[in-house]
């Protein structure tokens, strides 16, 4: 059995188990009277493929939006089939894929990065970022060409932008005529 040493005064007890039932209480009421927040939406783009070494050899910037299956099986096979580790396979019902390169690049080190995408009325915005090696740090020496591939929520007949601090930004990529 538990008993309180005699220090402890009873009355500063009960006022102490009353506040943590006074917290309890309000903390549950909150939890019932809060406004109905919706779940967060889900991403409207996903990186599922990024290399230094897939680009299209190109000096500048390429982008390519690839919403159809065959769409996306020729570029597969031209383009990315000796450098992707894993077969990609995208359900077109509800997404798109975009491939997006910086072009060819003089040493290693150099990374193009997702920043994050966001619809409006009308179209899909993409913000990319681009990283480079430091100053004064040891580089590969090999000619390099990062890309990556992006899903996004099928965008069907609305335009894609992408945005950010790369050469060649913003770029909107229109739909494909089907």
């Amino acid at each position: 059995m538990f008993s309180l040493p005699a220090s402890v005064p009873l009355a500063w007890l009960g006022r102490c188990l009353g506040l943590t039932g006074l917290v309890i209480s309000l903390s549950a009421c909150a939890e019932r009277t809060a406004s109905p927040h919706s779940p967060p939406p889900a991403p409207v783009a996903n990186l599922r493929y990024s290399s230094a070494y897939c680009g299209d050899g190109g000096a500048q910037l390429a982008a390519r939006r690839l919403s159809t299956a065959a769409r996306w099986h020729g570029f597969y096979a031209a383009q990315l089939q000796m450098t992707s580790p894993a077969r990609i396979e995208p359900d077109f019902a509800r997404e798109e894929l975009l491939w997006i390169s910086l072009g060819s690049r003089p040493t290693g080190g150099y990374q193009l990065q997702l920043a994050g995408a966001h619809r409006t009325a009308d179209r899909l915005i993409v913000s990319l970022t681009q990283s480079a090696p430091a100053a004064g740090r040891f580089r590969t020496q090999v000619i390099t060409s990062p890309c990556v591939l992006v899903s996004i929520e099928q965008a069907h007949d609305q335009p894609i932008e992408l945005t950010g601090d790369l050469p060649g930004l913003p770029l909107v990529l229109e739909p494909a005529s089907h």
